[in-house]
């Protein structure tokens, strides 16, 4: 089997695997799901998957249907991804803030200092707040620019790996729940000349209301990004520069966007710095899988799409580098 049939198969696995566990979790929790948007949006994506995905694969555009899947993927992982989230979060564990203020500190990082100097900084506070989000933007741009100059392993990789990440991340903020900086350091609001608060707080209402509401409803429409430790943003920002690292024309364009995008999880929304080296973390975990767990196992195995056409599911391509 070649690296891109097992990056695929590990991709689709993935997804059946999320949407095996998801339910019965929250039904054994008892969280309650209000499925009439997630069914619209469930059947929505699997519709146009069949539908374009299947006449890509009839017509042998490799290429587009890897685009197509791997995006269809990627949204189809959020839908679980968003449930596993609030059922980590739903645990009521201990509130983790002073044992995370606690490491900043000890890297002396100070907070405080860092959004003033920020704020301070007409132009920059607005290049964080773009590069912070470009978020959705690059999970579904990512994905199409790799499949359309061929990198179409690296692709199914990258989506795999940002699935595994929001699994794994759950995982890990369960035993750290936070409620971020704005719970260690009071900060006036009104008083900022530059930057937009909308990020430090927005999520507190679905965060107190999954911890302390047993008659909580999840509603896909209603959510938001309530994990602080690991920061979703580093990780993804992470896995998008190593996904688009083989594309050497956007190599460096997509390496800056990312670090800007990195560094504004602590300024523009309200992590604490630990947050962002811990979503590098949990990143570094999730590429290394996705590389590992798809590596062809035969030194014979013949490049990714030439073994593909070869099979009769696409034109012959230039070999692409995963």
């Amino acid at each position: 089997m070649s690296e891109l049939e097992r990056s695929r198969y590990l991709l689709w696995s993935l997804v059946a695997l999320a949407y095996a566990i998801a339910f019965p979790l929250a039904w054994s929790v008892g969280m309650r799901i209000d499925y009439d948007d997630f069914t619209g949006k469930l059947l929505a994506t699997l519709g146009f998957l069949a539908i374009v995905g299947g006449w890509c694969g009839y017509r042998r555009m490799l290429r587009l249907r890897v685009m197509v899947e791997t995006i269809c993927a990627g949204l189809l992982l959020s839908l679980p991804g968003m449930m596993f989230v609030y059922l980590s979060m739903r645990l009521d564990m201990p509130l983790a803030d002073h044992f995370l203020a606690a490491i900043d500190r000890g890297l002396g990082v100070d907070w405080p200092s860092m959004i003033g100097f920020v704020d301070r900084h007409a132009l920059l506070a607005r290049i964080l707040m773009l590069a912070y989000t470009s978020f959705s933007f690059q999970l579904l741009t990512v994905p199409y620019l790799l499949s359309i100059f061929g990198r179409t392993t690296r692709a199914y990789r990258m989506v795999f790996a940002y699935g595994a990440m929001i699994f794994i991340s759950a995982v890990f903020a369960s035993a750290f729940p936070a409620f971020g900086t704005v719970a260690t350091y009071p900060l006036d609001a009104s008083k900022l000349q530059n930057l937009n608060p909308y990020f430090w707080s927005d999520f507190v209402p679905q965060l107190h209301a999954i911890r302390e509401d047993p008659n909580f409803i999840f509603r896909l429409t209603e959510t938001k990004g309530i994990l602080t430790f690991p920061s979703g943003h580093a990780a993804v920002a992470a896995i998008c520069a190593w996904a688009m690292w083989d594309l050497k024309p956007l190599r460096y364009p997509a390496l800056l966007l990312n670090v800007l995008m990195a560094v504004s999880a602590f300024t523009i929304a309200n992590h604490y710095v630990i947050d962002v080296f811990a979503g590098f973390g949990v990143a570094a975990i999730c590429i290394g899988l996705a590389c590992f767990l798809t590596k062809a196992r035969s030194a014979k195995s013949l490049p990714a799409e030439a073994a593909m056409t070869v099979q009769g599911v696409g034109y012959p391509t230039p070999p692409a580098n995963p």
